[in-house]
């Protein structure tokens, strides 16, 4: 996959787009998945969350501030049923009005920064990588603390990756 956006350099090195190297530290949330069905089986229920058509689009240092002020709401590991192909990952979120911020490949490698809005303008954010040889897809969802939607958020964004999943 090529890098889509505007290639820089972050601290991991090499060409990617990334508004925020090493946005995935997060605060210290639990870490969920894991590759266990159990943990995923809560995320396949309808969720009742809807995002805005059109979120305000994000300029990347907006992005980047907006990512450090955010709270994880979760740390969620799965492996992929397959080896995705080029903006399946995007294509599938876009879906559901999450929209693709940046994405590039380091070695084997592929970063996404995700973000969406709610109808009353109420930001998400996730960074999403996977391996292509060992198809282990991890994410970093997060909300601002204390939003009533934030866990409707988590189940929407797992519920739409669902099908790419084990």
């Amino acid at each position: 996959m090529a890098i889509d956006k505007a290639p820089s350099t972050s601290s991991l090195g090499g060409d990617f787009d990334s508004p925020t190297a090493g946005a995935g530290a997060g605060n210290g949330a639990g870490v969920s998945g894991g590759g266990s069905r159990s943990s995923f089986s809560a995320a396949r229920r309808a969720p009742q969350l809807v995002l805005a058509a059109s979120p305000t689009v994000l300029a990347p240092h907006v992005f980047e501030t907006r990512w450090e002020e955010l709270s994880t709401l979760e740390v969620w590991g799965e492996t992929l049923n397959k080896v995705l192909s080029d903006q399946e990952l995007e294509n599938t979120l876009a879906a559901v009005h999450v929209v693709c911020m940046a994405s590039g490949v380091i070695d084997d490698m592929q970063k996404y920064y995700f973000y969406a809005e709610t109808q009353a303008g109420v930001l998400f954010m996730a960074e999403v990588s996977f391996s292509s040889s060992s198809r282990r897809l991890s994410a970093v969802i997060k909300g601002p603390s204390g939003a009533a939607d934030g866990a409707s958020f988590v189940d929407l964004f797992k519920h739409t990756l669902g099908h790419l999943v084990e």
